[in-house]
């Protein structure tokens, strides 16, 4: 995992304005390397995870939220996320859709 996130921090780097995180069982692991490599406005990211229920969504969004705001960027808009299947008796896989904006001053 050290050399995917070294290869996204080095030549990626401010460099996208649109991130596909189609790996869930990762995705979460990355959310601070994607961050690095929007351009300083921010932009799109597509984020697939593995999710529990009850609440599924509702905690994937704060979640989502929270990690994002730890990497020093904030979510403007979450404008569309479902479930996309169930993978086991309480979990689904879910997919996020954000606009992440310009990097913050949280930090």
């Amino acid at each position: 995992m050290r050399a995917e996130r070294r290869i996204a921090e080095q030549r990626l780097l401010g460099m996208v304005d649109r991130v596909t995180m189609n790996l869930p069982e990762q995705a979460a692991r990355f959310i601070c390397a994607t961050c690095e490599a929007l351009n300083q406005k921010g932009g799109f990211v597509h984020f697939y995870g593995f999710l529990e229920t009850p609440n599924t969504l509702l905690n994937g969004h704060a979640a989502f939220v929270h990690a994002v705001e730890e990497c020093g960027r904030k979510v403007k808009k979450i404008p569309h996320s479902r479930q996309v299947r169930a993978t086991a008796a309480y979990e689904w896989q879910s997919v996020i859709d954000a606009w992440v904006s310009e990097a913050s001053l949280l930090k």
